[in-house]
């Protein structure tokens, strides 16, 4: 290396430097470049990978879901037959027929229903049917009727209950109370057309 002049020794150091330059510019320019690139397709291929996994698992559920809104759509179906419907009056008589008698109580006034806000929940989809009705009978007759019919319809709600002492002198009662029972939806087709009149 002695024999090369100083104008060649120049040449090389300045094409060491150049080429020391370009391969900084291509590995920072290019290389690292690819490599953020390879990083960010990375993190991607790694987010899709999770979703498939979560779409599969829901896959695997699809058939365990379905069976659930099944059986919830049913039990919605059961607690509506028990739903007030109709003539909400005609409704309130003939429950009250079938399950007064086996109480030994006496239950000649019922009023007009009178359509509320049940208030359970915000936007609770279920409007409610007040009654307000009044009877007599024996004092353990009418807690045993009452605890009745909250188990045997445990969407309504008894409430406002007000005891006195009969004037027949007989050890009844005479005693009034206010039900609510939520009234079961009209179908879709039937609400549309009410709701266009």
């Amino acid at each position: 290396m002695s024999n090369i002049s100083k104008e060649k020794k120049s040449q090389i150091v300045a094409v060491c430097l150049g080429t020391t330059a370009i391969c900084a510019g291509i590995w920072f320019g290019l290389v690292e470049g690819l490599n953020e690139r390879l990083k960010s397709i990375d993190k991607r291929r790694t987010e899709m990978g999770e979703k498939l996994k979560k779409a599969e698992r829901l896959t695997k559920n699809r058939v365990a879901l379905h069976e659930e809104l099944v059986a919830k759509r049913v039990l919605i179906n059961e607690v509506e037959d028990v739903m007030a419907f109709g003539d909400m009056y005609a409704w309130i008589i003939g429950v009250m027929n079938r399950e007064v008698p086996a109480f030994n109580l006496s239950i000649p006034v019922y009023s007009r229903e009178a359509v509320v806000d049940i208030g359970v929940l915000p936007k609770f989809p279920y409007r409610g049917a007040l009654f307000s009705i009044r009877g007599s009978g024996r004092f353990h007759d009418f807690g045993r009727f009452i605890a009745h019919m909250e188990n045997r319809y445990p969407f309504m709600r008894v409430q406002n209950i007000e005891l006195s002492p009969s004037s027949d002198g007989r050890g009844k009662i005479e005693f009034r109370f206010d039900l609510i029972a939520p009234i079961k939806p009209l179908p879709a087709s039937l609400a549309t057309a009410s709701n266009s009149f």
